[in-house]
């Protein structure tokens, strides 16, 4: 199933983080958005590579992208690609090389078909519903899972930005006996990535500072991967091509035998 989708998807990642890169090593122009968020010549190239292949391929489908207007016409088709072209352009900018391209497709509001590609070190991920996760490095697959470390041994991520940094060291306080270490930053949905292949075990947000295309693949990369991908606020897992498509209460990832730290992620905002 999907075999034809994930080909092009992978194709589609390839070309965009190809080109990604070579305006990340040649030099680029920041822009400002008007919610005061970086764009650069990458995200807006990236884009056009995926969009390109996605709409020769499959033109019956809808999408959603970070750098395109959404008209809502999305709604009334079961099958939605969600497309984040660079997650992380603020890392891009910063080039401190963790920043990813995120692909997924959502069928009847569930992510079937998800890849996250990381251009700085040539590697995919993917899952497709029900087939198990994968890791396509330099050329080289294997299949991935997320670690079996447990209470006193797991590996706690944060993101770059201070209020989640904040946040997650305050709840590091309060749980260090689940903890091998103190929390490491990372950027995009490389966090999501390192859980989902065994290298950390547990990231969550509360806030509503991320979008259905900052998460979409990585639901599923974790889910068949072995791990949890929940919404923060009710601990249930997502919907997909929503008219609203801000994560209001945050998300939690996580391996499973971390999974009871989540009943002690506590989100305020409604």
């Amino acid at each position: 199933m999907l075999e034809k989708e994930l080909e092009i998807a992978i194709k589609a990642a390839t070309l965009a983080s190809k080109r990604i890169m070579e305006i990340y090593l040649g030099g680029f122009h920041v822009e400002t958005k008007s919610d005061d968020s970086p764009v650069t010549e990458a995200d807006k190239a990236s884009e056009r590579i995926i969009l390109s292949l996605l709409k020769e391929h499959f033109p019956q489908d809808a999408i959603l992208s970070e750098e395109s207007d959404d008209d809502l016409s999305r709604l009334s088709n079961p099958r939605v690609w969600i497309i984040d072209p660079l997650d992380g352009t603020k890392d891009f900018v910063k080039k401190d090389g963790e920043f990813a391209v995120n692909i997924a497709l959502s069928v009847n509001n569930e992510i079937a078909l998800g890849l996250i590609a990381t251009p700085n070190e040539d590697k995919i991920y993917y899952a497709v519903k029900g087939e198990g996760a994968f890791l396509l490095d330099k050329g080289s697959l294997q299949k991935i899972t997320v670690s079996n470390r447990g209470k006193g041994e797991g590996f706690l991520l944060s993101s770059e930005s201070k209020t989640n940094q904040n946040e997650v060291n305050a709840f590091y306080s309060k749980n260090k006996e689940w903890f091998a270490s103190s929390p490491k930053a990372l950027g995009s949905s490389l966090k999501m990535a390192r859980i989902a292949e065994g290298k950390a075990d547990f990231f969550f947000r509360t806030n509503a500072v991320t979008k259905e295309w900052d998460v979409a693949p990585a639901s599923i990369i974790l889910k068949e991967a072995g791990g949890l991908f929940l919404e923060g606020k009710t601990k249930r897992e997502f919907v997909y091509n929503k008219e609203d498509v801000i994560n209001h209460h945050g998300y939690i990832a996580s391996n499973k035998e971390l999974a009871p730290l989540a009943k002690l992620v506590e989100v305020k905002n409604d």
